[in-house]
C-alpha cells in the first residue's frame, strides 16, 4: 500500500477530509492489485464488492462498508438486527473462505491531535461485536488497524500496547501478504 506523506492541517471536517484521502489511497485493493499475480474484480455495481483471485483462482472476497450487511451475511443467513443493536461498517472486511476467516481493516489516518486518538481504544468492543455476530457460522474474525505515522509517536505506546492486548492488530501503511493469509507470489 501507498505511504502518505501530508502537510495537510485542521480539526473536524478538515481532518475527515485527511482521513478519507489516506484510506483512499491506503486501501486493500490498490494493494492487491499491485501484487503479481492478483485480480480484483467487482462484483457489484455499487464498488463495494469485490473478488479476490490469486493466479486466476478465487481465493477471498472484499467487502467495503455496507456491503459487509447487503453480501457478506446474507450468504450465511444471518440477520444482523436479532444479533446487533447497531450496526458497525468496517473500512474493508476480506473474508477468505478456505481459512474460515474474516479480517476487519480500519484506516486510521491523524495528523493532530483529534478523535482518530479514541477510536484506537474502541476496538475490543468492536472485535467482540463482529465475533458476536458471525460465531453462529463459527467464521473466525481478526481486527487490524492500518495506521499513518502519526500513531508511531511514543505517546501512543499505551494505546498500542492496548490494541494487542485486546486481541487486535495494527500495521503501519501496509500489511504483509502473509499476516492476511494470502499467497505470497514468487
Amino acid at each position: 500500500m501507498k505511504d502518505i506523506k501530508s502537510n495537510l492541517h485542521g480539526g473536524g471536517s478538515k481532518t475527515n477530509r485527511v482521513g478519507l484521502s489516506y484510506e483512499k489511497t491506503v486501501s486493500i485493493i490498490t494493494f492487491l492489485l499491485a501484487q503479481k499475480n492478483y485480480i480484483v474484480t467487482p462484483l457489484n455495481n455499487k464498488d463495494n464488492y469485490f473478488s479476490v483471485q490469486y493466479k486466476n483462482k478465487e481465493i477471498g472476497k472484499i467487502y467495503q462498508k455496507h456491503a459487509f450487511y447487503h453480501e457478506f451475511l446474507p450468504q450465511f443467513g444471518i440477520e444482523h438486527k436479532t444479533i446487533l443493536s447497531k450496526r458497525l461498517f468496517p473500512d474493508s472486511s476480506l473474508y477468505i473462505p478456505g481459512n474460515k476467516e474474516i479480517i476487519i481493516i480500519e484506516v486510521k489516518s491523524q495528523n493532530r491531535e483529534g478523535s482518530v486518538d479514541e477510536k484506537l481504544q474502541t476496538c475490543a468492543f468492536k472485535l467482540r461485536q463482529y465475533k458476536k455476530l458471525l460465531k453462529q457460522v463459527n467464521i473466525k474474525v481478526r481486527y487490524i488497524y492500518i495506521l499513518n505515522e502519526w500513531f508511531r509517536k511514543s505517546k501512543y505506546r499505551d494505546t498500542l500496547n492496548y490494541v494487542h492486548e485486546a486481541g487486535c492488530d495494527y500495521y503501519f501503511n501496509s500489511i504483509p501478504l502473509s499476516i492476511l493469509g494470502l499467497p505470497y507470489p514468487n
